[in-house]
């Protein structure tokens, strides 16, 4: 399976340590699980700020222009708009969000495995950081099915209650990404 260590290592900077296949279902899975789970824990304003950092980095993934993301996204503050940036793996004791999915009857489940910090934006940081990752070693075809993972994601939560699990708004977005990518091969 796959699962990802996220560091929080200063004011909007998060680090990611990647373990599993990035372009697997699976790896879609734990992006659009993180953002699931942050989704659950926010209320309805911490939920639209994080809602539009992920559309933003979600257009800067599918855009094949764009290597690197840098910053990953916006994130609005109290001064205007403030910069999230996706920092170098050094490991240590700063770990603050474990995610991981696993396998059960019901399919792939994103889940929390450590949540350090008892701040509910602590997961929306890790959600941003965790795709940004992903889309760092992603090229071509698998990049933009992470994009459209995100998509499914959000469109999910923006249809259904935020805080029904994790696995079902996965599921919606791995199946919507398949979709969008079979519209564009067909098209």
């Amino acid at each position: 399976m796959i699962s990802a260590e996220v560091a929080l290592v200063g004011p909007r900077r998060v680090a990611v340590q990647l373990s599993g296949n990035p372009a697997s279902p699976e790896a879609r899975v734990l992006a659009s699980g993180a953002v699931a789970l942050a989704a659950a824990r926010l209320d309805d304003q911490g939920w639209d700020i994080l809602r539009l950092a992920v559309v933003e980095l979600a257009e800067a993934i599918a855009d094949p222009g764009r290597e690197r993301i840098e910053p990953v996204a916006h994130l609005q503050g109290r001064q205007g708009p403030e910069p999230v940036y996706l920092e170098e793996w050094t490991g240590g004791p700063t770990v603050g969000v474990c995610i991981e999915v696993v396998k059960s009857a019901a399919g792939l489940v994103p889940r929390t495995t450590r949540v350090s910090s008892k701040a509910a934006g602590a997961l929306g940081f890790a959600a941003l950081g965790i795709a940004a990752e992903l889309a760092s070693v992603l090229t071509g075809p698998d990049r933009l099915a992470l994009a459209f993972t995100l998509e499914g994601v959000l469109a999910w939560l923006e249809e259904s209650d935020r805080r029904a699990p994790a696995r079902a708004a996965s599921t919606f977005a791995l199946d919507h990404a398949t979709r969008r990518i079979s519209e564009m091969t067909n098209a």
